[in-house]
């Protein structure tokens, strides 16, 4: 199909994303980087670390922002329950 951009409108709008992003920046603000497919999953990983930001270039789990508490939870079991498999350590998985 056709898409028209208005780039006057277009290059207002980035300029604003960029002040606010710089001005968040400059406050020691956190940014998460997503980018899930996977042309773009090396570039986020290597501009996440290059700027020392998290970053998402996987699968995105579900709940990641909405229900932090939980996944939080299961990756400190999935940690603990990887850490026993490599030492040896005996446990049930149920």
């Amino acid at each position: 199909g056709i898409h028209i951009t208005n780039l006057i409108r277009t290059a207002r709008f980035l300029s604003e994303a960029c002040n606010l992003v710089f001005d968040a920046a400059s406050k020691g603000k956190q940014f998460l980087i997503v980018g899930t497919k996977n042309k773009a999953a090396n570039s986020v990983a290597r501009a996440a670390i290059r700027v020392r930001c998290h970053y998402v270039n996987r699968k995105w789990l579900g709940g990641m922002l909405t229900n932090w508490l939980t996944i939080e939870t299961r990756l400190h079991k999935f940690r603990d329950l990887r850490t026993e498999q490599k030492t040896g350590g005996d446990s049930t998985v149920f």
